[in-house]
This record gives structure tokens, C-alpha cells and sequence, in this order.
């Protein structure tokens, strides 16, 4: 009654089977249902052999407490569990009668409500897609693979007009549409479809697939169903050896690269060795890792490694260069043509460390060459290697054009050196190239006019008194002069033709004019040169027999002897 909470009872009284199974030939143990009823959270499994005549009540439920007409909004919770498949029958499943009881009006269970109510599979269609899967497990770029799946309708009636397509994006299906015209609720039909992997772009290492299997049919009435969608999801893999050779490759490679460049000191011929098996190093590094920033990464680290060997290996014309040098000073040198030999090192040498990064890009790319066709995935291989080889041939030509011009300015260094040190030793010719280089020599004979002023106390007459001291002291030299000449003559020969230098006039006489020279024609001769120098000495104000007196009285202690 209104207003009032009560706890009805439950009872299944009745379970009778929709199918014989006997007449079917079907084992029972096979088709197996089982119902509950949910109380709470809890389930209480009804038994289905249960009899409400024979007055045991066993088997009673108790429902929980409830309001009158609050079972309109809460229902009852009936748990089923039928069999699997493939023991579905259509129209299979259980009429069941339940009596239910009030908990105070029941009279001995006889005063109930009876229900009778039928469990079993509709008629119904359900087809679908069950194992879509890559045949191989992976996909190898380039290769010929296949999507495998199961065709079956999971329902218990016909379906009408079934199509299954398959959509693909990173490969190519040949044939992409299955056609049946009737699936019977016991179909199974195996589904595989041919594709073909794309080539990789040569710097990736995977790529992504992405496969949609789309599946249409109509129900047995011909009304069409909802379209279904199943997804596959996979990887394109580039090829690679087997990751056990590949990390014994690479790791063999980096250690043969080390003791290669241990081995420089004895010959340079090692780095270009080094170089080769680090480059191919990189190479099978490459497949080491399936990550999408690795394999530019690899790249970089080949163009440094090409690159730095480069420059080292240009020591080889230093080597030329110094040959070179011993050349232009007349020492003996190991070449005879310089410029060929250069020509030839910048060429071997361009050939050479340009095959390293060819090598590492067969590596990568495998053996057949998995190269896609697409021009962006050619031109971007193309610049790759024109970067690196490009790379190489600048620094060779340059390493040649720096070592080239370090050695021309240390030429250009020596020659001034040597002129300067030859130079220095001849006085007389440094002055006369000065002068052959417009030099005004009367600047360095005449007066000489001080442009600073001195700071002193003298006056005008001092100085003039200076002057004519001056004048007297090389007035006293000359008759010292006179005097040697005298003595000569007393001598009256000289012991071996000499020829005499007067430096006041820069003139040379020679004393091998004649068999037997005439003193007092030297005699003759010298005073009037003395008179001239006196002159000049007056005129000049510099004493230049001071910077010669020395060189004649050590001749005429000569001659006297």
C-alpha cells in the first residue's frame, strides 16, 4: 500500500527451453545459459530445475525494500549468460515463469503474481572484421606483404549485400574491395589483401601505415546497416641488416678508426684509411636506433667527420710548399714539378675523401638500393652530396691557396732579409743605389744648415773663433801629409804597385802606369789635390781627412817600410 515499504519475494518457477536440442543432435553441455537476478550489487543465480509444487521455497529471493510503484522506476535487474560462440542458435534461449509473493499476504505461498518471461537470440545480423592483421608481422620498404582478416557474422540471421575495402595510407593495395552477396550466421570467411610498401624517403628510417578495413551490409529484410570501421596501424621499416651485424659492424668500424689514427705519426696515407671506416661506421649507425631525429643527426655527424679529415689531410702541402722553398734557394729537392705534383695532390685527394660519404649512402640506402622515385627524395640526395663532396673540394683548394701564400711571404721575407744583410756590408753600394733612386748627393755635401735652434750661451764670435781653429787643424794635417810624401821620395821606390784612393775627390790614381813610377810626380800631383781639399774641407765645414786619416798613415807606414 501507499505510503508503506515492502520486501517482495521472488521465485523462478518455470524454465522451459526454446530449442530441442536432442533433435538436433546437439550436446546440451555445449549450449549452456545461465540467468541471476542482481539484489544490491549482489547476484543470486536462479537454478532452473527449481519446482514451486513440491512446496520447497528454497529458491526465494528477497527483493529490497520499496515504496508501492517504485519498481516502475527501478527495475529489475535480470543477468544472462548465454553461450559462446559458435554454439549461437537462432530462436535459441529460455521462457521463463516467475511467481512473485507478498512478504505478509503470500498465505503459505500459495497467494501469488505469475510472469512468464522469454530470454533468447533475436534475428539479427552482426557481420564483422575480426584478426586484421600484416601477414609478415612488418613491412620492409619496397616489398610485397599482405593484410590478412577474418570475415564472419557474429549474428543469428542472413546479411544481405556484404562489401569489406580496404583503405590504406604508406602503401598500395592492389585490390582493396571484397564483395559477398549473402553472409549465413555461421560464415567464417578468411580475408587477404595484397600490398605493396613505398620506398622511404633515403634520409628516414620508418614511416608510418595506416589501414581502414570500411564494412557495409543490409539486415535480412534488406534495410542497410550502419557502416563499421576497423583500423590497422603499422610501420614501413627501411632496410637494415640484422641488428646484431649492424651493432658489430658499427662498433668494429669505431675501433679500426681509432687505431688508424694512432697509426698517422708513421704515414699520412692511415687518416685517409681512418676516414673511410668512420664514414662507413655512420653508416651502419644509422639503423641502430628507429627515431625520426636520428638519421639527420647521422648525416651532420659524416659531413663534420669528411670534412675535419679534409683539413688534416692537407698537411701534404705544406710539405710540397717547403719542397718548394728549398727549390728557389738551389737546395735538392724530392720533386722536380711542383705544380704538377700540387695539381695531382688536389686532384687525388678531391677523389679520394668525395668516396667515403658515397659509401655511407649505399649503406643506407641497402643493397638493392631502396631509393623512393619522388623528385623531392632525389633532390634532397643530390644537395646532400654535392654539400658534402663540395664541402671537400673547397678545403683542399683552399688549404693549398693558404699554404701557398703563408709560403710566398716568408719568400718575400727572406729576399728582403738577404738585401738588407748585403746591404749592410757595402756601404758604397747602398749609398749608390740611393743615389740611382734620385738622391740629391750635393745635400750630403754641402754646409749644413741646423733647423733647431741650440740652446747655449755663445755668441757670433765665439763661434767664428771655433771656426778658425778648425781651419788650423786641418792645415796642420795637410803638412803632415807633405811630410809623408816627403819621406817617400827619400825612400825612392815603392815595393809593389798599389793604387791609392783619395777620398776628398772620389778619384782613384793607378801605380801601375808605368814600370818604374816617378815619386816626385806624385809629389807633384798630391799638393794641388791637397790644396782642392782644403778648399772643399773650407767650404764644407766637415773635416773629412779625420774620417781617412788613419787608412793613409797606415799606407804610408807601408810604403816607408
Amino acid at each position: 500500500g501507499a505510503g508503506s515499504a515492502v520486501q517482495y519475494m521472488l521465485e523462478l518457477c518455470g524454465a522451459e527451453r526454446r530449442v530441442n536440442l536432442t533433435e538436433l543432435g546437439l550436446d546440451p553441455d555445449e549450449f549452456v545459459w545461465s540467468f541471476g537476478i542482481d539484489v544490491n550489487g549482489e547476484v543470486h543465480e536462479f537454478n532452473l530445475t527449481n519446482d514451486c509444487e513440491n512446496g520447497d521455497h528454497s529458491n526465494v529471493v528477497t527483493l529490497p525494500s520499496k515504496e508501492a510503484y517504485e519498481w516502475t522506476e527501478n527495475e529489475l535487474q535480470i543477468i544472462i549468460n548465454p553461450p559462446n560462440r559458435p554454439n549461437i542458435l537462432k530462436n535459441d534461449g529460455y521462457d521463463l515463469t516467475f511467481k512473485l509473493y507478498h512478504p505478509d499476504e503470500h498465505n503459505g505461498f500459495n497467494d501469488s503474481t505469475n510472469a512468464t518471461f522469454a530470454f533468447y537470440f533475436d534475428t539479427v545480423s552482426i557481420p564483422t572484421i575480426a584478426d586484421l592483421s600484416f601477414a609478415d608481422g612488418q613491412l620492409l620498404e619496397g616489398t610485397d606483404s599482405s593484410i590478412t582478416a577474418t570475415l564472419r557474422n557474429d549474428g543469428t540471421s542472413l546479411a544481405v549485400a556484404v562489401k569489406a575495402e580496404l583503405i590504406c595510407e604508406g602503401v598500395e593495395v592492389s585490390d582493396p574491395v571484397f564483395e559477398r552477396q549473402f553472409l549465413g550466421n555461421d560464415d567464417s570467411i578468411a580475408l587477404e589483401w595484397e600490398v605493396r610498401t613505398n620506398e622511404l624517403d633515403w634520409w628516414a628510417q620508418s614511416s608510418e601505415v595506416n589501414c581502414n578495413v570500411i564494412l557495409t551490409a543490409n539486415n535480412w529484410d534488406n534495410t542497410a546497416m550502419e557502416p563499421k570501421t576497423f583500423k590497422l596501424e603499422g610501420e614501413v621499416e627501411s632496410w637494415s641488416p640484422d641488428i646484431g651485424i649492424t651493432f658489430i659492424a658499427t662498433l668494429g668500424l669505431i675501433i679500426l678508426s681509432v687505431v688508424l689514427l694512432r697509426l698517422v705519426g708513421q704515414n699520412d696515407k692511415f687518416r685517409l684509411a681512418a676516414t673511410y671506416s668512420g664514414v662507413l661506421a655512420l653508416g651502419f649507425a644509422f639503423h641502430l636506433m628507429n627515431m625520426a631525429w636520428w638519421g639527420p643527426v647521422v648525416l651532420f655527424m659524416a659531413a663534420s667527420w669528411v670534412w675535419a679529415m679534409t683539413w688534416r689531410s692537407s698537411v701534404e702541402f705544406q710539405l710540397i710548399h717547403e719542397d718548394y722553398q728549398r727549390a728557389r734557394k738551389g737546395v735538392s729537392t724530392l720533386y722536380s714539378d711542383h705544380y704538377e705534383v700540387l695539381s695531382n695532390a688536389k686532384r687525388q685527394l678531391s677523389i679520394i675523401l668525395a668516396m667515403p660519404v658515397l659509401g655511407m649512402i649505399g649503406v643506407i640506402i641497402g643493397f638493392p638500393p631502396q631509393l623512393s622515385s619522388s623528385s623531392e627524395n632525389v633532390v634532397s640526395l643530390v644537395a646532400y652530396l654535392l654539400v658534402v663532396i663540395g664541402g671537400v673540394i673547397f678545403l683542399i683548394w683552399n688549404a693549398n691557396r693558404l699554404y701557398g701564400s703563408l709560403y710566398g711571404r716568408l719568400t718575400e721575407v727572406e729576399i728582403q732579409a738577404s738585401k738588407i744583410e748585403r746591404d749592410l756590408g757595402d756601404p758604397a753600394r747602398l749609398l749608390t743605389e740611393l743615389a740611382s733612386d734620385g738622391l740629391d748627393l750635393s745635400s750630403l755635401i754641402s754646409q749644413p744648415k741646423p733647423n733647431i735652434a741650440a740652446e747655449g750661451d755663445a755668441s757670433s764670435s765665439d763661434i767664428a773663433k771655433w771656426d778658425e781653429e778648425t781651419n788650423i787643424l786641418l792645415e796642420t794635417e795637410n803638412v803632415e801629409i807633405h811630410q809623408e810624401i816627403e819621406e817617400l821620395n827619400e825612400v825612392g821606390a815603392v815595393t809593389e804597385p798599389q793604387q791609392q784612393e783619395i777620398p776628398e775627390l772620389g778619384q782613384t790614381t793607378s801605380l801601375e802606369e808605368a814600370d818604374s813610377p816617378n815619386i816626385s810626380d806624385i809629389e807633384q800631383e798630391i799638393p794641388d789635390e791637397v790644396s782642392q781639399s782644403e778648399n772643399q774641407n773650407n767650404s764644407i765645414g766637415v773635416d773629412l781627412d779625420d774620417l781617412f786619416i788613419d787608412d793613409e798613415q797606415s799606407e804610408g807606414g807601408e810604403l816607408s817600410e
